[in-house]
C-alpha cells in the first residue's frame, strides 16, 4: 500500500513543477478606427535592456500573442500598410504575467507613427 502512494506522488510531482512558469506573454487586439480587425498587421515586441525582438502577425480575428517572454520591460510596435504605426513603450512584464494590450490604428501614411508611454 505504501508503494502505491509513492508511485502516485511521483507521477503528480511533475504537474506541480510545470505550473511554476516564470515566462509571460503579451497579447491583444489590433483594430481600425471603426473597431474592425486588421489582420496581417506586424507586431514587434522588443525587450528594452537586451534588444531582443519577437515578431508576430495579427490573426484574422484581429488578435495577436507574443508568447514565452522573459520578465522585463518591453516596447511594442504595430504597423501595417495604410495606417499610422502605433507604439507603446515601457510595458513591464513580471514573472508569469499576461497583459492584454489593444491597439487602435489611425488611418494615414505608414511612415507616420503614434507613440504612447
Amino acid at each position: 500500500m505504501k508503494l502505491r502512494y509513492q508511485v502516485v506522488f511521483a507521477l503528480m510531482l511533475p504537474l506541480g513543477m510545470h505550473s511554476q512558469e516564470f515566462r509571460g506573454n503579451i497579447s491583444g487586439a489590433v483594430t481600425d478606427p471603426t473597431g474592425a480587425a486588421i489582420p496581417g498587421a506586424k507586431v514587434v515586441v522588443t525587450e528594452v535592456h537586451t534588444g531582443t525582438r519577437i515578431q508576430t502577425v495579427v490573426e484574422s480575428t484581429g488578435q495577436f500573442t507574443a508568447p514565452f517572454l522573459l520578465p522585463g520591460d518591453y516596447d511594442i510596435s504595430v504597423q501595417t500598410q495604410g495606417f499610422k504605426e502605433a507604439v507603446r513603450k515601457g510595458v513591464h512584464l513580471g514573472a508569469g504575467e499576461h497583459p492584454v494590450l489593444d491597439f487602435k490604428l489611425s488611418l494615414g501614411d505608414s511612415a507616420q507613427s503614434i507613440e504612447v508611454t
